[in-house]
């Protein structure tokens, strides 16, 4: 075969030979990894021969067994160091004596016959998962190979390449999108040499689980288990490291790790959210999770859309999904974490670039996503975070703008906390883009203005007696939302005019509201003392706002 592997494929072609005669001859050849070598290197027809072979496997009845099947793959896999691509520096060619190019060069010809299998059946029992191996790895090799060299020299290995390639386009294409080894980044590659060895996958584990579990008292913020994650990546394949890593931060002190295939957590990556909170407090680990739930979050992408009926289909439940992972990173980064029974845990907001580059991203691309946010409610610490450090927020504005008009999909109290978090996207970032900035400034002011006596309450009767059905005081939180409206009309700076008029119009509204209803005739006592603190109150968040925009407003 290592001679002439066209000649085998003719046989194959003329059925010159029996089923099993080919079966073991293909067996054999996969199956030795100095064969595989010598056929990757030397061998034009190679590809021919591994599409052939899989052709005359379909051509046969059930059941239809691959030479390869996914647990050989999986074996292999282990054996391989990938970042060890080394070239002779006298003639700037691989070394072939390394036993370690020898397992590579077969891992190339085991996994694209499997995915050639794969392509063509693949809901056999017997076909690999593609994300669960190191495509990226195998396709960086064999463009180090090609590299430098003329075309007739490795026209067998472009071949490869090229239909190895394109599979991996076809089936799971964000892998293509994944940076590649790091071997030729003299900054990257300092890391793989390190004085603590190789980081093996379940070194990792254990860094995890030390860190955790408070028992690591070098590692307090996880930056050595961080380090270990990304040195260990340099080694192993990324679907393994992965695995190991994120079944770590599932656990918890008191039980034992979960287990999960990376084909699992890629199908639903919302797992990932079920870590305990201290993952999201330690800087170290919380980097981590972050790096697998953006890879997780890719492939679940295309999965999506390969699974759903209809592509409108697909994009109702990404949209679902990324609304669930939004809500959840931003309650974290604002440290307004909620612990069973509804009780709430103070913590101090994370400032940390990841998660902002993450939340930001997520928001640039999924239109709708910070309206829909608002619209389900967030904590008021969430929402500050949002308009802090998520200035692509104002991309929704049309939409939120949109809810705040609609009286039925909103209750009163609903519609005034989304006017409260518009009001400040709109004054935080409105300088971006004033013609959306007005309209939402207006919508939001409207709302403000309308809930003007639902902020004070009826007259004579309990505060209380307007209740939500979760038994919420709708009075209270329209007082709240209002406070907060006016204290963020005070951070209104430079010389936004059309912003300003639209905020002294509300300002000059609800100042006249609260003279009418400074007269009050036939209520007397506690009742009357309560209603006029309260509007001394508003009086007084007026005048204050009035004050920060330059006391342009006569009240």
């Amino acid at each position: 075969l290592s001679t002439d592997v066209m000649a085998v494929v003719d046989a194959m072609r003329r059925c010159h030979a029996t089923d099993n005669e080919l079966d073991e001859l293909v067996k054999n050849t996969l199956n030795d990894a100095s064969r595989c070598e010598v056929l990757f290197y030397h061998q034009t027809g190679v590809l021919v021969f591994l599409t052939n072979a899989v052709d005359m496997l379909l051509k046969r009845s059930e059941p239809r067994i691959p030479i390869v099947s996914p647990i050989q793959l999986e074996r292999l896999t282990s054996k391989i160091t990938w970042q060890q691509c080394t070239r002779n520096h006298n003639n700037n060619s691989l070394d072939l004596a390394n036993e370690n190019n020898e397992r590579r060069c077969q891992f190339v010809l085991q996994v694209v016959y499997a995915f050639v299998f794969f392509d063509k059946i693949e809901d056999s029992a017997f076909a690999i998962d593609p994300r669960s191996l190191p495509l990226t790895e195998a396709l960086d090799f064999c463009n180090f190979c090609v590299e430098g060299k003329k075309e007739r020299d490795v026209f067998g290995i472009r071949c490869i390449h090229s239909k190895l390639k394109a599979l991996t386009l076809k089936h799971c294409p964000e892998i293509m999108e994944m940076p590649l080894s790091s071997t030729k980044n003299p900054m990257n590659y300092g890391l793989i040499i390190s004085d603590e060895g190789a980081i093996t996958p379940d070194r990792v584990f254990i860094t995890i689980r030390e860190c955790l579990q408070g028992n690591s008292r070098t590692d307090p913020s996880g930056c050595r288990a961080e380090r270990f994650f990304f040195q260990s990546r340099m080694h192993f394949h990324s679907a393994i490291i992965d695995t190991k890593a994120a079944c770590a931060l599932l656990s918890t002190r008191h039980s034992p790790p979960p287990f999960f295939t990376y084909s699992a957590l890629c199908r639903d990556p919302l797992v990932l959210l079920k870590c305990h909170i201290s993952v999201w407090k330690c800087k170290g680990l919380r980097r981590i999770i972050l790096s697998i739930l953006r890879r997780a979050l890719d492939a679940n992408e295309y999965i999506t859309y390969e699974t759903a009926p209809t592509k409108e289909v697909a994009l109702e439940i990404l949209s679902v999904r990324d609304t669930i992972v939004a809500r959840c990173l931003l309650i974290a980064g604002s440290g307004s974490f909620v612990i069973g029974n509804g009780r709430k845990e103070a913590s101090s907001p994370i400032h940390c670039p990841m998660t902002m580059g993450f939340i930001r991203s997520m928001v640039a691309r999924q239109k709708g996503l910070v309206a829909m946010l608002l619209k389900q409610g967030l904590p008021e610490g969430a929402v500050d975070w949002l308009v802090e450090f998520v200035p692509e927020s104002l991309l929704d504005a049309p939409l939120i703008t949109s809810c705040l008009s609609e009286r039925n999909s909103l209750t009163a109290a609903e519609r005034l906390t989304m006017a409260d978090a518009a009001l400040r996207i709109a004054i935080v970032h409105g300088s971006r883009d004033e013609s959306e900035a007005q309209p939402l400034t207006y919508a939001a002011l409207t709302v403000l203005v309308s809930s003007f006596f639902l902020v004070l309450g009826p007259i004579g009767v309990p505060v209380n007696v307007i209740c939500e059905e979760g038994g919420q005081d709708v009075t209270q939180v329209c007082r709240k939302a209002t406070f907060r409206m006016l204290k963020a009309m005070q951070k209104i700076r430079g010389s936004r005019v059309s912003l300003k008029n639209e905020v002294n119009m509300a300002l000059s509204k609800i100042a006249g509201l609260c003279k009418s209803e400074g007269v009050m005739t036939g209520v007397v006592g506690i009742i009357a003392s309560k209603r006029k603190s309260l509007l001394k109150e508003i009086w007084d968040a007026v005048t204050r706002a009035n004050n920060a925009m330059g006391g342009t407003l006569q009240i």
